[in-house]
């Protein structure tokens, strides 16, 4: 395969890709066009040697492993000078970064090859050495979704100047949800940081308000950043359960009567756990009031369950619609010149373009 990734990295050169993300060391032996080269998270950095060795072999970012703490960041920082990007929100492995071979053991389907079939998402059932079972059809691999929200300040100060959202078969709702929510707390942040400054020209400006909780994720963690702790797995549903919102008051013969939280909408989309503790989702066709009308009623459904809001319809509606825009400062300067006149404008970074005109001036012959 190494020809067709040559000649890969030129085609991409040739149509102004601005960098490789690359996690194969043999790429560096080939021919490469002259190309910004990232070192991909699968690459496992967790050391400032390794970190050292990418950026003296010539890459010029590179993917922090995501279970890195503070310490471990600031270490690898001071003895590097290329840019360092960091995990701030997505989905979590139960292997290090980059190091998961079960996919591939089980199907022949390499997660590190973008191909994977998702293993730690599965239910297991767990039995100690005497054979008694600990655990039950339990999502025993699965992990909590990253949440750096809390510690985008202590990251940046910390060395890390890029933050990835992790984004496979994610939907247009969390890409815009996400990407707002962080640039609004980084926009913030930067405000109060003498020497930092964005990466990109202009501002954004949202026609919504994010609310990161609303988005898919398998509850939250903010992993080993703040060292390791408790609390990072998700063992019972792999799915998203959603925001609390309710309990069952009343059941009839089409309808359940509730005690929400807040307002539930047509179409929202709401969960819960039945008597197996699986996950189980039902979408509400008309909700009146306190009277909620499933387009199917639900058969494992008893009066004090609690009820979860993952698909806030009104919520996404909004986000169907134009969420942002991004406008980049400019300076007009209009003013005589022998000729006739000219129009300068000047955007925030300094580039500047002169249009003169040449035109006669005259007294107006119509005052109106």
């Amino acid at each position: 395969e190494l020809e067709d990734g040559r000649r890969l990295a030129w085609q991409l050169y040739d149509v102004g890709v601005d960098a490789l993300i690359v996690q194969d060391m043999g790429l560096l032996e080939l021919d490469l066009p002259p190309i910004q080269l990232h070192a991909s998270t699968q690459t496992d950095i967790r050391t400032p040697a390794k970190a050292r060795f990418l950026q003296d072999v010539g890459f010029s970012q590179i993917v922090l492993a995501r279970e890195l703490s503070l310490d471990q960041i600031r270490a690898v920082a001071a003895e590097t000078r290329c840019a360092l990007e960091f995990f701030v929100h997505g989905a979590l492995c139960v292997a290090y970064s980059g190091l998961c071979y079960i996919s591939h053991a089980h199907t022949g389907r390499s997660a590190n090859r973008g191909e994977c079939s998702q293993a730690c998402r599965l239910p297991y059932t767990l039995a100690d050495a005497q054979g008694r079972i600990v655990a039950h059809e339990k999502h025993l691999l699965s992990m909590k979704d990253n949440d750096q929200s809390a510690n985008l300040r202590a990251l940046i100060e910390a060395g890390i100047s890029s933050f990835k959202i992790e984004g496979r078969l994610k939907d247009l709702g969390y890409v815009k949800n996400i990407t707002a929510h962080y640039r609004q707390l980084l926009d913030a942040i930067l405000e109060t940081l003498p020497g930092h400054t964005r990466a990109s020209s202009g501002r954004s400006v949202l026609t919504f308000t994010p609310q990161a909780e609303k988005t898919f994720n398998r509850g939250l963690t903010d992993y080993f950043v703040n060292e390791r702790q408790h609390g990072i797995e998700a063992f019972d549903s792999p799915s998203f359960v959603g925001e609390q919102i309710a309990t069952v008051a009343r059941i009839a013969a089409d309808f359940i009567e509730v005690d929400a939280a807040a307002t539930i909408h047509n179409g929202d989309g709401l969960s819960y756990f039945d008597s197996h503790k699986e996950l189980v989702g039902l979408r509400i066709n008309k909700a009146d009031g306190r009277r909620l009308f499933p387009n199917e009623m639900p058969d494992d459904l008893d009066v004090g369950t609690v009820l979860y809001r993952n698909r806030d319809q009104a919520f996404e509606r909004l986000l169907e619609k134009k969420s942002a825009e991004r406008r980049i400062r400019v300076d007009l300067l209009f003013e005589e010149i022998a000729e006739g006149f000219a129009l300068t404008l000047t955007d925030e970074d300094g580039n500047c373009v002169r249009v003169p005109l040449a035109h006669a001036k005259e007294p107006a012959q119509n005052p109106e």
